[in-house]
């Protein structure tokens, strides 16, 4: 709160802090750890489509400068430890490129993976994803 004050904001700071609802818990531990300094934040979940026209440059639904949020949180898929994981997001699961027929049996490895932080546990989860697709393609 000190830091705030010498900064010309004695009662706090309100801040907009948006994200996707797939991040909505991490958007509520953001905005809570953030209100322990002594911000107010107005906490705004969106689909995935408003999220869109508030965050990408080619949707927004107003000029950069108009926007009204502070922060947005986003996900990031780690790239160079599993990048199997960007195929199946881009390609198959919900991704801008996704052409092929869900299966609900590879959405529920998908998911397992994503949970999963043991990485022997990832490793045999997205083996079972590729047998899994393998067996799709070639029946």
């Amino acid at each position: 709160m000190f830091v705030l004050r010498a900064a010309g904001y004695p009662e706090g700071l309100a801040i907009t802090l948006i994200a996707p609802e797939g991040l909505e818990v991490q958007a509520t531990v953001v905005g809570k750890m953030l209100e322990r300094v002594g911000l107010t934040v107005d906490l705004q979940i969106l689909d995935p489509v408003a999220y869109n026209q508030k965050t990408l440059l080619s949707h927004l639904d107003q000029p950069p400068e108009t926007q009204t949020w502070d922060i947005a949180l986003r996900s990031r898929f780690d790239f160079m430890n599993f990048p199997v994981l960007s195929f199946y997001h881009y390609i198959i699961l919900d991704g801008y490129n996704d052409w092929a027929t869900e299966q609900p049996e590879l959405r529920q490895l998908y998911e397992q993976v994503l949970q999963t932080v043991d990485q022997e546990k990832q490793r045999e989860l997205i083996g079972r994803m590729e047998r899994h697709t393998h067996d799709c393609v070639f029946r």
